[in-house]
């Protein structure tokens, strides 16, 4: 299986078709004789391609009619809305965020309609998601908008952080203070998210003693946020900003309560 394979150079892309045509692999290494390998007989290869946008816009290659003609081309649609919703309530399920109902079930109606509730809240979740991806993303945003975010989404609600707190965090610690605003007015366009109110953020306990103000207090929990979803950060901001020293002081804590 070959990953993003329009991400690879022209000269790799030309080394598959020889092989494919050759039926032989042959590495040159300096200072050592050619090494061939011959096709094994049950040998196939699944590829994958992505659109030249995201975080790799412009750096992918157009593969050409020579490459593409040795594959057969098949398209995967994006999900549609309502099998985005599936699989987030899934997930809360799976997570136990909704909860199962049997015969078994104590109080049986009052955790049917506590579900009813939290199934709302996931569909608008997705559909926010949704939204926000049509109107205000770009094929220029360093990072698309993609079903990982309702994932991290999904498990934050499911370990009781706040839903206002997380939609920002993920979908607009991205962008500055006007862009941030449309994403918190656009809330209102959902039944169950117009009424979230913002948690009080405060720096963790064991971060740094250091001064502190609003900017530096939401960027030091989007990062712990994104580490702890196993996601990398870039902190972005003007030169002499600081940003170096928040990012030290991000990496000891993350180290320190880690170990």
């Amino acid at each position: 299986m070959l990953d993003e394979i329009n991400l690879a150079p022209f000269s790799v892309l030309q080394c598959i078709i020889q092989a494919l045509d050759s039926k032989i692999l042959s590495l040159e290494i300096p200072g050592r004789p050619l090494q061939q390998y011959p096709m094994h007989p049950n040998f196939s290869l699944i590829a994958t391609q992505n659109p030249n946008t995201g975080a790799f816009a412009n750096k992918r290659q157009d593969l050409g009619v020579e490459f593409l003609s040795r594959f057969q081309k098949i398209y995967f649609p994006e999900f549609e809305p309502e099998e985005l919703k599936d699989i987030a309530i899934g997930l809360a399920e799976c997570n136990e965020y909704i909860k199962k109902i049997d015969s078994k079930t104590k109080d049986a109606e009052k955790v049917s309609k506590e579900n009813e509730e939290k199934i709302k809240i996931v569909k608008d979740i997705v559909d926010f998601h949704i939204n926000w991806k049509k109107k205000y993303s770009s094929s220029d945003d360093v990072q698309c908008f993609t079903i990982r975010e309702i994932e991290a989404v999904i498990k934050a609600v499911v370990d009781g952080k706040s839903i206002y707190n997380t939609l920002l965090t993920i979908y607009g610690a991205r962008y500055k203070k006007e862009k941030k605003q449309k994403l918190i007015e656009t809330f209102q366009d959902f039944e169950t998210l117009k009424t979230l109110k913002p948690k009080p953020m405060t720096l963790p306990e064991k971060f740094s003693k250091c001064f502190q103000n609003k900017s530096l207090i939401e960027v030091v929990n989007a990062v712990d946020f994104s580490l702890e979803n196993e996601r990398n950060v870039i902190i972005v901001g003007r030169e002499e900003s600081g940003i170096t020293q928040i990012a030290r002081w991000c990496a000891e804590y993350f180290y320190s309560k880690k170990k």
